[in-house]
């Protein structure tokens, strides 16, 4: 149980950042999920994933994993995870999509009427606290909700059909931990095949005044330490860091550091790699995953 309520009276709170512990949540992913998830083969695989909204857990068992593990910091992302994987398994499609897109019957209790027995007292907690302050509390208790969303970008959301596959893969419940990604390494003993941090990069504690650098000791204290405990030694990704906005400069100096990093990938036991996908809200602007794989020769 919660020891306390979430206090709204904080700076927005991103997730995987090192921020407050319970916060506002998102609700949706904004990234291309859909897209860059598919491009990699996770038909029998394990996987950690960023918890967010859960759309990265859930685009993951869609595209064959066999488990999904997840973590944040953010502890309201637990329930709000929880939530929608009751919602996707026991209601129909209509329900889902009018409970967290229709203006008229957002977040709309009635909804979770026939499914409540079954959600987690943590969940139920936390759920009467939001409706017991009135109509509007629901919105104040995302950073992004479903109109940030773009529902191209999720597979479930985007097509019945895949919501329904969904229903059938989802396990009754994801297993989540409450940490840090500084502290993944020390605290989570598994062995995944991917790691999923969606742009966690971005809130390291790493220096930041040449991008060369920042790549360099993002590797040497936070992916190699991680990849040494908790990436299978049969090979596996870690997918570090999501790029909204691929400008020509971070490109070069990527491509400069990669490059000098992947002539000595035999010495590191990793290759990096850019991954370049469409943005999920204009054909303007590319987006970009940056990945790390494991060399198995040397392992």
């Amino acid at each position: 149980m919660f020891r306390h309520m979430p206090d709204f009276n904080h700076d927005i709170v991103p997730a995987g950042g090192n921020h407050n512990a319970l916060g506002r949540v998102y609700l949706f992913t904004n990234e291309n999920i859909a897209d860059y998830v598919k491009k990699f083969d996770m038909q029998g695989k394990r996987v950690l994933s960023v918890a967010a909204g859960g759309d990265h857990a859930f685009e993951c068992l869609l595209n064959g994993a066999s488990f999904v593990d997840t973590f944040d910091v953010n502890y309201s992302q637990k329930p709000i995870q929880e939530l929608k994987t009751h919602m996707i398994k026991s209601l129909p499609y209509e329900d889902f999509m009018d409970f967290f897109f229709n203006d008229w019957s957002f977040f709309d209790k009635k909804i979770l009427e026939p499914i409540w027995h079954d959600f987690s007292p943590e969940l139920q907690l936390y759920l009467d606290w939001y409706y017991s302050i009135g109509p509007s509390a629901p919105m104040r208790m995302f950073v992004y909700g479903a109109s940030d969303s773009h529902t191209g970008s999720v597979s479930y959301i985007n097509s019945k059909a895949a919501y329904e596959q969904l229903a059938h893969k989802l396990p009754p419940q994801i297993k989540f931990t409450h940490l840090n990604a500084h502290d993944i390494s020390s605290k989570i003993d598994t062995q995944y095949d991917f790691i999923l941090l969606s742009n966690i990069f971005d809130y390291l504690d790493l220096p930041r005044a040449d991008a060369s650098e920042t790549l360099a000791c993002c590797y040497d204290k936070f992916l190699k330490p991680l990849s040494d405990k908790n990436l299978s030694s049969h090979g596996g990704h870690i997918l570090f860091d999501y790029m909204w906005d691929t400008s020509f400069v971070s490109l070069e100096k990527w491509n400069s550091f990669a490059k000098k990093f992947n002539r000595k990938k035999k010495d590191y036991g990793h290759k990096m790699h850019m991954l370049d996908i469409e943005s999920p809200f204009t054909s303007d602007i590319r987006n970009s995953v940056l990945y790390m794989t494991q060399n198995q020769k040397v392992r």
